[in-house]
């Protein structure tokens, strides 16, 4: 690629023509920035015992919601960042509350951002969503993506087969992992990348 972009540059240059590329728009600081089809998203990941709607409740505060996954690379990037918070705090498991809710009369959910798209993020563990097999404590409304430090993995427990994987919870419940974050998103600045 390299090559290719200065061969394009000496060219350009012997036409009296430079075409440096722009730099991409970038979300503001202490933000992730995630580059989607439909446009910038900016992803925080939070930390504190709160159930979904404290949590959403904490996004709104930042001019966000909670967020939905839009792909394989943004589930890596909600869960890096979230390992980078749990290794200095000594935890090695903790569940991240997404922006998602369950279709009424089933068991499929759908993200509820109003930016995500598609199902290309939903990565659920082995058997999920599963709504609890009918638990008398109702149904398992809310999603959460289970994400694991690499400690955990030494002293393994019924979580092991869920690494950055997601699993159907009960949205007023948080104590299973107990370590809870959240995931807020908000559209970003306009990128206009043209590549």
């Amino acid at each position: 690629m390299t090559s290719n972009f200065v061969g394009h540059l000496e060219k350009s240059c012997r036409h009296g023509t430079v075409k440096t590329p722009r730099p991409r728009a970038t979300c503001e600081d202490g933000w992730l920035t995630s580059y989607r089809p439909q446009g910038l998203w900016c992803l925080k990941i939070g930390i504190g015992k709160l159930d979904y709607h404290q949590s959403q409740a904490q996004c709104e505060t930042q001019r966000g919601v909670l967020s939905g996954i839009q792909n394989d690379l943004e589930r890596q990037l909600i869960a890096n960042d979230t390992i980078r918070q749990l290794i200095p705090i000594g935890v090695t498991i903790a569940g991240v509350w997404l922006g998602a809710s369950k279709v009424p009369g089933t068991n499929t959910f759908q993200w509820n951002d109003g930016h995500t798209t598609g199902n290309g993020g939903m990565f659920f563990g082995p058997g999920q969503p599963d709504n609890a097999l009918g638990d008398r404590r109702g149904p398992q409304n809310c999603l959460q993506l289970i994400v694991m430090t690499p400690v955990f993995y030494s002293r393994p427990d019924k979580w092991i087969t869920f690494p950055q994987l997601i699993d159907d919870y009960w949205c007023h419940m948080t104590h299973d992992p107990p370590q809870r974050l959240y995931a807020c998103g908000k559209p970003g600045p306009d990128d206009n990348f043209s590549g």
